[in-house]
């Protein structure tokens, strides 16, 4: 910390040494993100401390939050009139960090080589085609597959499928819990 002034009941005005230690960061290759706490000790000027945040995010090119612990200066950290980029205050640093987090993962999502739609040589499009548009020629609106062509279309993408069979209802039979259909 670096004495900058005194204030009246002769007692050091601290301000921190925000340009030093964030400019050090930004430099540092390891250093992905930085979260700023400051504590206030009743002695100092919030928004001078805000300012001074302000101004070294700005230049330190690297993602900060800032957690402002004991004072109300967090509006001079995000206030629009202020020409240098807002930083993001939380109301404890644990807040901070889990945002810098969350952010660094979407980064790194977003980062990532767009994908590809694979497609298989297995697939027989003009079959599923057929299973579709002859489905949709007897229900217009759509609706379950009978199972025969349920297999096929599904058969047409190369998706294994077991033999079934479909047995007809007894009509006018009753089944009795664990007994056989009809006598």
């Amino acid at each position: 910390m670096e004495e900058s002034s005194q204030h009246d009941d002769h007692l050091p005005v601290i301000a921190p040494p925000v340009a030093g230690s964030l400019g050090f960061a930004s430099q540092c290759a390891e250093v992905d993100a930085v979260v700023v706490i400051h504590a206030a000790l009743g002695v100092g000027e919030p928004a001078a401390v805000a300012a001074a945040i302000r101004r070294s995010a700005a230049a330190a090119g690297i993602p900060v939050a800032a957690a402002l612990l004991g004072t109300d200066a967090g509006g001079a950290l995000t206030d629009p009139a202020v020409s240098f980029p807002a930083v993001p205050v939380y109301e404890f640093p644990e807040a901070a960090v889990r945002a810098i987090g969350h952010a660094a993962r979407h980064a790194a999502w977003v980062r990532r080589p767009p994908g590809t739609v694979p497609w298989w040589s297995d697939v027989d499009l003009a079959a599923a085609r057929t299973v579709v548009a002859a489905a949709l020629g007897t229900e217009p609106a759509g609706g379950w597959l009978p199972a025969e062509q349920a297999a096929s279309l599904v058969g047409a993408f190369g998706i294994p499928v077991c033999r079934t069979h479909v047995g007809a209802v007894a009509v006018g039979q009753r089944r009795e819990p664990g007994g056989p259909v009809g006598e």
